[in-house]
């Protein structure tokens, strides 16, 4: 099971699972610098990642300018 998190505030417990933080993919989150292609590589990275769950992770107070994303299972 794949889970997008957008959220600005929550404390994030994850037992098992991986977690792919989308600034670790090159996006920058500044609301001026486009990060479509760093977001899609996390969504990506998320379905080829055997063990589940996996959570992508758009971390707090981070503005995200992006274009259209694809999200497969």
């Amino acid at each position: 099971m794949l889970y997008v998190i957008l959220t600005f505030q929550m404390a994030l417990v994850v037992s098992q699972g991986q977690v792919l933080d989308v600034t670790n993919f090159g996006a920058v989150g500044n609301g001026v610098h486009e990060d479509t292609q760093a977001l899609q590589a996390a969504l990506d990275a998320a379905r080829n990642i055997a063990s589940r769950p996996v959570i992508v992770w758009f971390p707090p107070f981070h503005d995200f300018l992006t274009g259209s994303l694809t999200v497969e299972q």
